[in-house]
Parts: C-alpha cells; sequence; structure tokens
C-alpha cells in the first residue's frame, strides 16, 4: 500500500508539472484569448486516461495507479475549467461558455475513445 501511494505521488508531481507547462505553452503559442491550455491538458488527461484503463500492463501493476490517479489526477484540469467558466458566467460570456463546455465535453469523449483504441 505504502509502495503505491508513494507511486501516485510522484505520478501526480509530474501531472502537476505537466499542467504548469502546457498551460506555459499555449499562453506563449495562442496568447491569452481562449484557455488553449485548458482545453489541451483535458485532452491529453482524457486520452491517457483512455488508453491506460484498457491497458494491461504485465510486468509490474504499479503503473495504473500512478498514471490514472497520479498523473492524470495531477494534469486534468476540472477545477480550472469550472474556474473560467465562473468568471466568463460573471462576465455575461455566454455564447463563449456554451462553446467552452461543448468542445471539453465533446473532445474529451473522442480522447477517452482514441485512447482506448490505441491501449488495445
Amino acid at each position: 500500500m505504502a509502495k503505491t501511494l508513494l507511486y501516485i505521488f510522484l505520478g501526480g508531481g509530474f501531472g502537476s508539472i505537466s499542467r504548469y507547462l502546457v498551460a506555459k505553452f499555449s499562453i506563449n503559442t495562442f496568447g491569452t484569448g481562449y484557455s488553449v491550455g485548458t482545453l489541451l491538458a483535458n485532452i491529453l488527461a482524457s486520452l491517457i486516461l483512455g488508453f491506460v484503463a484498457v491497458k494491461t500492463f504485465e510486468s509490474e501493476q504499479i503503473w495504473k495507479p500512478m498514471i490514472a490517479v497520479g498523473f492524470c489526477g495531477g494534469f486534468s484540469t476540472y477545477s480550472t475549467f469550472s474556474l473560467e467558466l465562473y468568471n466568463h458566467l460573471q462576465n455575461a460570456e455566454y455564447g463563449f461558455v456554451l462553446m467552452h463546455i461543448g468542445l471539453n465535453l465533446i473532445l474529451c469523449l473522442v480522447a477517452i475513445g482514441l485512447g482506448m483504441m490505441l491501449g488495445r
């Protein structure tokens, strides 16, 4: 149990660092108009989680908790997504809110399915 928790902790650390780097990259590349970093992190986390959900790791079972719980938990950005939506709702930007919700839901569902296909 302690070993599993350590691997989840390490995966979470790498996920959090990766999230920070994706945010910096997206701001430098696309600017700050649309939350590309949040969308990209959510899509990538969905892709990875879909892959890990169906992948069997013969060598050691520690990889699933480390990647699925640790890395994807640290990398995924649902709380950031919610804060961005809340701020846009406060500014009465309802079109943006609907677009942002739609893109995240549709693209993340597609990414989960793609990840599962790749894992098989």
